[in-house]
């Protein structure tokens, strides 16, 4: 049986825990390593080598995750959705490492294909039991996934942000989006609301409708271009053409403008032009 090092990315925001689990590691001396995230944004970052997380020999793609639940920005329900959407990802094990022992939260971990369920142990040595169990099982027992697609250049890792107020409509844009390997996309309703979600998922490209409650996407562009440090391109979306303001599109920081038409080709269109290397 093969037994080799594990490279292990754990998702953590507790830095109690995150000390906790390092040290039963080093001390299990599995030879494993073990990478950090903090949140489930900061763990797709690394997932798709953004940011601090650029150089793949530093930060090489996990064979397993062990991932909380309760986390700031992006909790483990919704990282885990994000992954198992991914061909990239998909087939690198999840074990949820969480205080929670609520049978609803076990049942949704397995319907969003966790492999196993952890309960943090609350006495240290339990928990080394856990580790030294976890080391023993995936280096001897299991087969780990060999992930040969590691570097497939059709999967784009940009992260989009799509603010609309008609369901039917985001239902539409984001499975033409996911079915063009656009994978990481994060949904907001109002002008207000997809302020808010800029803030939290520094997104790369924003959709956002002409018409929405509130604040219009004309307000809503000129907000999101407004908060520091985001560099988000924004496309405004209309079912009219007419109801553009050219000048008053270009003062609020709008990138690119389209029409929304049944089959959202040029929705499409736009997003891959913004998306594509050198685009600026």
């Amino acid at each position: 049986m093969e037994n080799k090092n594990i490279n292990i990315l754990l998702v953590e925001d507790d830095e109690v825990d995150i000390q906790i689990t390092l040290r039963a590691f080093n001390k299990a001396n599995s030879g494993n390593n073990v990478f950090i995230a903090h949140d489930g944004l900061e763990a797709l970052d690394y997932l798709y080598h953004r940011g601090e997380f650029q150089d793949k020999e530093n930060y090489p793609l996990p064979d397993f995750i062990l991932l909380d639940i309760n986390m700031p920005r992006m909790n483990g329900f919704e990282f885990l959705d994000q992954i198992k959407k991914d061909p990239k990802f998909k087939l690198i094990p999840v074990s949820m490492l969480t205080s929670s022992r609520n049978n609803e939260d076990v049942e949704k971990s397995y319907n969003n294909y966790a492999c196993s369920y952890i309960p943090k142990p609350v006495c240290y040595e339990d928990f080394e039991n856990v580790v030294n169990s976890f080391n023993y099982y995936w280096k001897n027992i299991s087969l780990l996934p060999k992930n040969d697609i590691q570097d497939n250049p059709s999967i784009t890792s940009h992260r989009i942000l799509l603010i609309d107020d008609d369901k039917m409509d985001q239902k539409i844009i984001k499975t033409l989006l996911c079915k063009n390997n656009f994978k990481e996309i994060f949904t907001a309703e109002t002008g207000e609301e997809g302020v808010s979600a800029a803030k939290v998922y520094n997104p790369e490209i924003v959709l956002v409708d002409m018409t929405l409650p509130g604040i219009d996407g004309l307000e809503t562009c000129k907000r999101i271009k407004k908060i520091q440090g985001l560099h988000s391109r924004v496309i405004v979306m209309t079912g009219l053409i007419e109801l553009i303001d050219v000048a008053k599109a270009k003062e609020s920081g709008v990138d690119e403008y389209c029409l929304k038409t049944i089959d959202c080709e040029e929705i499409l269109e736009k997003v891959a032009n913004l998306s594509s290397p050198g685009t600026e």
